[in-house]
């Protein structure tokens, strides 16, 4: 499920068009290929755009300084491994781009610190490091973005047993979308097609771990 607080309201002038085509493609392109971390392509054609306000290209003074505000995706899945499998698997994300459709890269940046790569439009890419933090082994991984990243961004994964030596795998990621109308904008655009690529996400990690074929069916998700 997506959480997303009520629109801001209008802002007086309408935005620079250079700008909204430039974030409006970001977004638009991590509407179809987001994952569970990709909704932070979509902060980043947000970003785009707020600091293209900051510039004055074609905003009302005060529109950039919009308060934001999170939103917030969770999904679960039961997987057919043991827990400790599953979670030696998630500790190390530089596999994360076996599962996740729209992650180019994941490289070490130092003790777990990673620097993400997610494709693009028109060819494009963007880049943010992200960190590994409040590790409970076998049990659950934090993760956030650091500085100097455009958009503050934060997951959880929860390991517990499942049956017959399973394990069900609890995703929540947060992340912060910029306030006003671009804000709104953005909102509008998620509705709920984030939980539906956060599902195929874990639903390609699944096949994967249990052996499937990388298209054929999958067993249901939690929710």
């Amino acid at each position: 499920m997506t959480d997303r607080t009520p629109p801001a309201g209008g802002d007086a002038r309408p935005l620079g068009t250079g700008a909204l085509v430039a974030g409006g493609l970001v977004a638009l392109f991590a509407l179809r290929k987001m994952g569970p971390l990709g909704l932070a392509a979509v902060a980043a054609g947000g970003a785009y755009l707020y600091h293209r306000m900051r510039e004055g290209d074609g905003i009302a003074p005060g529109a950039a300084h919009k308060p934001s505000r999170w939103l917030r995706v969770h999904r679960s899945v039961t997987i057919a491994r043991p827990r400790n499998e599953v979670f030696a698997y998630w500790r190390d994300p530089t596999h994360f781009p076996q599962f996740m459709s729209h992650v180019e890269s994941v490289t070490a940046a130092g003790p777990d610190r990673h620097h993400w790569v997610v494709r693009g439009p028109a060819g494009t890419s963007f880049g943010w490091d992200a960190e590994l933090y409040d590790i409970e082994q076998d049990r659950r991984i934090r993760w956030r973005t650091v500085p100097p990243a455009d958009v503050r961004s934060e997951g959880t994964v929860v390991f517990d047993d499942a049956p017959d030596d399973g394990t069900e795998v609890h995703l929540t990621l947060t992340y912060e979308a910029p306030g006003g109308r671009l804000g709104a904008a953005i909102a509008r655009l998620l509705g709920e097609e984030p939980d539906v690529q956060a599902r195929d996400d874990l639903m390609a990690l699944k096949r994967l771990l249990e052996g499937q074929p990388s298209t054929g069916a999958a067993g249901s998700p939690l929710g």
